[in-house]
């Protein structure tokens, strides 16, 4: 298998090979009419050049690094168990976001778009003639539910959430069409996550159920802090991911 992916790997990664650290999981098998049988690979190149900054950024915090993960592995081991259909996951950050398909734990499809809430801020901040800060509070204050003399928060809001939808809705078209499944359920996380309204417009844009993430279920804690931790849900499932491949999983 390891030959295979190294011959193929060129095919797909946009970098020369040499740059670039390859890794690959295996999401499935499937038969051809011709009664072959594959492997379905999820295929990982991280530039070398990332690599060796996060490893800069350990050995200069006093901390050992060991290992390295792409965000969508530990999202999926943080909001979805091994049984669960496929699902959009969609990790609404401060400069970008990114879309991951799920189906059973394993990653079909990964995806960013160059759209987040700090560039929505600014837009807010530039539209309304306000400082940064300023329209950092209106966006949490108000969201999408904005009106009367702040509805223009939710106009400008609206365009930024769309490219994202589109993207969306492209992998879940794609990923339908190919394996004859349905999306059955999109979960949104991130910072961005937190912006009042954006679940009820996701909803009527995607035409697949919203789910909650609940990334505390496999962690023992104190009942008093469930207010705080119920709050914390999207700010912190890559963060519990990353935790639980060594002291949950093990």
């Amino acid at each position: 298998t390891k030959k295979a992916i190294d011959f193929q790997a060129p095919r797909y990664i946009p970098l020369p090979i040499s740059e670039v650290a390859v890794d690959w999981l295996k999401v499935g098998e499937f038969e051809t009419a011709e009664r072959r049988r594959y492997q379905r690979i999820f295929l990982i190149g991280i530039p070398q050049e990332i690599i060796q900054r996060h490893k800069t950024i350990f050995k200069i915090a006093g901390l050992k690094l060991i290992a390295l993960e792409i965000d969508g592995l530990a999202l999926v081991r943080s909001l979805l168990s091994e049984e669960t259909g496929a699902t959009l996951l969609i990790d609404l950050g401060s400069e970008t976001s990114n879309i991951f398909l799920t189906d059973d734990s394993n990653i079909f499809y990964a995806g960013q778009t160059d759209y987040g809430g700090v560039y929505l801020t600014q837009a807010i901040a530039h539209s309304l003639g306000v400082s940064v800060m300023r329209a950092e509070e209106l966006k949490r204050r108000r969201g999408l539910l904005a009106g009367g003399a702040e509805s223009e928060l939710s106009t400008l809001a609206q365009p930024f959430l769309d490219v994202i939808i589109q993207e969306v809705n492209h992998a879940k078209s794609a990923y339908e069409h190919r394996y004859g499944k349905r999306v059955e359920r999109v979960m949104l996380v991130g910072g961005g996550a937190d912006l009042l309204g954006i679940e009820k417009y996701f909803a009527n844009q995607i035409s697949a159920p919203l789910a909650h993430p609940n990334i505390f279920r496999k962690v023992a804690y104190d009942l008093k802090l469930e207010p705080i931790l119920s709050r914390l849900n999207n700010e912190l499932p890559v963060a519990v991911g990353l935790a639980e491949r060594y002291f949950i999983s093990s």
